[in-house]
C-alpha cells in the first residue's frame, strides 16, 4: 500500500508558515529555518484534534527576505524527494482530489 505525505509551504510579509500531514518534516523545516535565521521565532503552532502538529508559522528577523526563504525551503523539500504538484494555496485540495482519482483508478481494477 502507497503512503502518500502533503505538505506545503507559504510565505506572509514577515515570515513563512508550513502546513503538513507529517509533523517530523515541519520540525525538520523550523531546524533550517533556524539555522539560517537564527533570530527567527515561532508565532503559531497548531495541532490536530490527535494532537499531531499540522501548521507552524515563522517570524523572521527583519531583513530577511520571507519569500527566499520559502524558496529555500522548498528545493530542501526537492531535495528530500518530495514532488512538488501544486503552486498555489489551494495545493490541499489538489491532494485531495490526487488522492481521489488514485482510489477511483484503484477501485476500478
Amino acid at each position: 500500500m502507497n503512503h502518500w505525505q502533503m505538505t506545503s509551504v507559504g510565505e506572509s510579509g514577515d515570515g513563512v508558515f508550513i502546513f503538513s500531514t507529517d509533523s517530523a518534516t515541519i520540525n525538520w523545516l523550523l531546524t533550517e529555518i533556524q539555522k539560517r535565521d537564527p533570530g527567527s521565532r515561532l508565532k503559531d503552532q497548531k495541532h490536530d484534534p490527535d494532537g499531531s502538529l499540522f501548521s507552524s508559522a515563522v517570524k523572521l528577523t527583519r531583513g530577511q527576505d520571507s519569500y527566499a526563504m520559502k524558496w529555500l525551503l522548498e528545493r530542501l523539500l526537492c531535495e528530500q524527494g518530495w514532488e512538488p504538484f501544486s503552486q498555489h494555496h489551494y495545493a490541499v485540495h489538489d491532494f485531495r482530489r490526487l488522492i481521489d482519482n488514485l482510489a477511483n483508478d484503484f477501485n476500478r481494477l
